[in-house]
């Protein structure tokens, strides 16, 4: 039999660290080996009791999860996910800085106690799974880090509800009335676990004019996507927002597919398809798939790290289509889950390391095309 996991905790609610302690009292294949109370306890413990995986809040005393995550980056690398209590504000930018700093994968924190079993299964499963990441790349200091938006600011306030509102069907959200002419290029792109850092370092070297559209899918809990657009678009030189239905598809700008549904190109528009059985959703799948049918030897398909196997069938589809593909190799992959399942079905055309992707998406865009 394989001996459990090994789990550390870091929080400085005493509350939460009960909760959870007492979640994964009942699994067998999980044991939490120590629970701390802040960022500098979290490091320390890390080169003391060597868990499997760290489950770390943001905002904590002392060191906050963002310093922690990068000491325990560049010392000890170790699988970390990152709870967020409020990603509706601060805390979900935190998050994806803590992404960034070599963090594995970012979650919001069940809200209410006790946990309901599906809150509790989501949890378990979640740290379950990231205590068998084997490698974890090695993370160090960054250009630009986050700074509070103003000085003195440690913790967001508490959240002011917002008034209750009807979410509008897909077929009455708003087009783009002022678009400027549609893309007559297009690079798609996939990612999952690990995708917010390879995506930050991919878009910060497309710097300069791109006579191309650029559009991601990015597998993350639907209440982070605001957070993430608004955290990729200050990395980006390029301008970035999420897609909606109806808009033109423009080059020199990065699109963000939305959450509760499939991203798909028609007519060189963005449309929308309700979520169905598909494990993802957005998936990448479907916005390969889109592209193939009309646009392929215009379209530059990419899948970087992720778990799972969304976006090799597309991606595959688009080769056979006539369009171009890159997959990230494994040694730069963060989890070689999505990649390997491209990889093997025959969809890369070039497997690149991270570190090249942005000059192979750069020379394609200025290549002639077909």
């Amino acid at each position: 039999m394989n001996a459990a996991k090994r789990v550390l905790l870091a929080d400085d609610s005493e509350l939460f660290i009960d909760v959870v302690s007492e979640v994964l009292r009942g699994v067998r294949d999980l044991e939490l080996v120590g629970a701390v109370r802040n960022g500098r306890e979290a490091v320390e413990a890390v080169e003391r009791l060597q868990p499997d995986v760290v489950v770390m809040d943001v905002l904590m005393p002392e060191l906050d999860g963002l310093g922690a995550t990068e000491e325990i980056m560049a010392s000890r690398p170790t699988p970390i996910l990152i709870l967020s209590a409020d990603p509706r504000s601060l805390t979900g930018e935190l998050s994806l800085e803590a992404l960034a700093r070599g963090a594995l994968d970012v979650m919001p924190k069940p809200e209410g106690y006790p946990f309901t079993e599906e809150q509790r299964g989501h949890l378990v499963d979640r740290i379950r799974f990231l205590s068998n990441v084997a490698v974890v790349r090695h993370v160090r200091g960054r250009r630009r880090r986050w700074k509070p938006s103003s000085p003195g600011v440690t913790r967001p306030r508490p959240p002011v509800p917002a008034p209750p509102r009807v979410a509008a069907p897909p077929a009455e959200l708003v087009t783009n009335e002022a678009a400027g002419p549609p893309a007559e290029r297009f690079v798609v792109i996939a990612a999952s676990t690990g995708g917010p850092q390879a995506l930050a370092h991919i878009l910060r070297r497309l710097d300069g004019p791109l006579d191309a559209s650029i559009i991601i899918v990015q597998h993350m809990s639907a209440s982070f996507v605001p957070a993430l657009c608004r955290w990729l678009e200050g990395e980006s030189p390029l301008p970035l927002a999420v897609a909606r239905r109806g808009q033109t598809v423009e080059a020199g700008r990065v699109w963000l597919a939305p959450a509760g549904h499939h991203l798909v190109v028609a007519g060189r528009r963005f449309d929308l398809r309700p979520a169905d059985e598909a494990l993802h959703c957005p998936s990448a799948d479907r916005l390969f798939a889109s592209l193939a049918q009309s646009e392929a030897r215009r379209t530059l398909g990419v899948v970087l790290t992720g778990m799972g196997t969304d976006g090799a069938a597309g991606l595959l589809a688009l080769r056979t289509a006539g369009a171009r593909t890159i997959v990230q190799d494994a040694a730069s992959s963060v989890v070689d889950g999505m990649p390997r399942a491209a990889r093997m079905c025959g969809a890369a055309e070039r497997v690149l390391p991270l570190e090249k992707i942005p000059k192979a998406i750069v020379d394609w865009v200025g290549e002639r095309p077909t």
